[in-house]
């Protein structure tokens, strides 16, 4: 009775998120257009459909966000699939500290749900929104929910690195628009642009290892966990070297991931911006 009331619950809060994030989508022109700029640049084409659904999906994430109070009682009721667990549950036992980096994709705001679930508690630093202020209390809520802590991120990296020399993982979110004194200069989907580096040098001042990760939207119940190949920020001689190495890695899973499931990824953002220079 219970399994099917909460079925019932959540195919009407899940379905209505969609349905408002497809509205949104189709409103929301500026973005709109960003979007599809960006998919017919990086894929090659022009799917109405992979947008529609793109922002679909993020009306689903904002709506649980919304729920994520009643999380504790309906997660067993979620199913959750793994690929590459080995991987983290490698990363687990090894007593260092772990940066777990990942993107916009999928359902990233359950990811440290399901990670703390798992006995990694993290420090995730928080970014406030300025378009949307009414979401702040309810991302800070949610990403706390489980025990891990937030900290601002404005006030630098000393909270990371302190984490990190504490053997504790960190979770960064690193595929936005990066302003070139900040980034690595890689290629994207085949295009020139400016990928993040704080997480690097953070790996290699800490000796941490650097653990790609995504959470995909695989149904109304269902999430798999990606997990990719650990890598070992000790191994380098030299920060220069450690930090395009890194940086190189974290962009090619990335891509990966997009490129199988490209209505996951925000391509709204304006990732783009210093492609052409350097």
């Amino acid at each position: 009775m219970k399994r099917a009331l909460f079925a019932i619950l959540r195919l009407t809060l899940v379905g209505f998120g969609r349905l408002m994030g497809a509205i949104i989508g189709r409103l929301w022109r500026a973005r709109r257009r960003i979007a599809k700029r960006n998919i017919a640049r990086c894929l090659s084409q022009k799917n109405r459909y992979l947008i529609d659904c793109m922002f679909s999906l993020q009306g689903q994430m904002v709506m649980e966000l919304i729920v994520s109070p009643l999380y504790e009682w309906y997660k067993k009721y979620l199913h959750i699939s793994w690929v590459g667990e080995k991987y983290f549950e490698w990363v687990c036992v090894q007593k260092r500290p772990i940066i777990f980096v990942t993107g916009h994709v999928g359902n990233w705001e359950i990811g440290a749900h399901l990670l703390a679930e798992r006995g990694v508690r993290s420090v995730i630093p928080y970014k406030p929104f300025k378009t949307f202020s009414w979401l702040n209390t309810l991302v800070k809520r949610s990403r706390e929910r489980t025990g891990n802590t937030l900290v601002s991120a404005h006030v630098g990296v000393r909270p990371l690195l302190k984490a990190l020399r504490n053997n504790q993982s960190v979770i960064l979110i690193t595929d936005q628009y990066c302003q070139p004194h900040h980034g690595v200069y890689v290629e994207l989907f085949g295009q020139q642009t400016w990928a993040h580096r704080t997480f690097a040098q953070l790996a290699y001042k800490t000796k941490a290892l650097v653990v790609p990760i995504y959470i995909l939207t695989t149904g109304l119940f269902s999430y798999e966990v990606q997990c990719g190949v650990p890598i070992d920020a000790a191994q380098y001689a030299s920060e220069e070297f450690a930090i395009q190495s890194l940086v190189h890695h974290y962009v090619q899973s990335l891509e990966q991931v997009v490129k199988k499931k490209p209505e996951q990824w925000l391509w709204q953002h304006r990732r783009f911006k210093n492609g052409a220079h350097r």
